[in-house]
């Protein structure tokens, strides 16, 4: 795992992602959540997500512009701790919630 923590593998323990983290969802979903499906861990109950700070394809494309040869994995990471120090990216609650976006 990168991101869901290694409590999952431990059953009955409850499993925090805390809103100081980053995060891709579609990686997230893809891999990790895919690895606990295939290993048939039970998560669904065990796993919350705090708000978040999301990576999204604009960080993506931003890494790769201004990253040189081989200095970047690509993923956005960081683009996104900019933003998030910036206090301009996007987080969780953005999506989810949509009154507070609005206010």
């Amino acid at each position: 795992f990168h991101l869901a923590p290694s409590g999952l593998l431990t059953p009955g323990k409850l499993n925090l992602v805390g809103p100081e983290c980053v995060m891709d969802p579609v990686s997230f979903y893809r891999k990790e959540v895919k690895q606990l499906v295939d290993g048939k861990v039970d998560y669904l109950d065990r796993l919350f997500i705090g708000n978040v700070h999301v990576v999204t394809p604009y960080h993506k494309l931003l890494d790769m512009i201004t990253s040189g040869v081989n200095a970047s994995t690509l993923k956005g990471m960081s683009p996104v701790h900019a933003s998030k120090v910036k206090k301009r990216g996007i987080r969780l609650d953005h999506i989810f919630n949509e009154r507070e976006v609005a206010e």
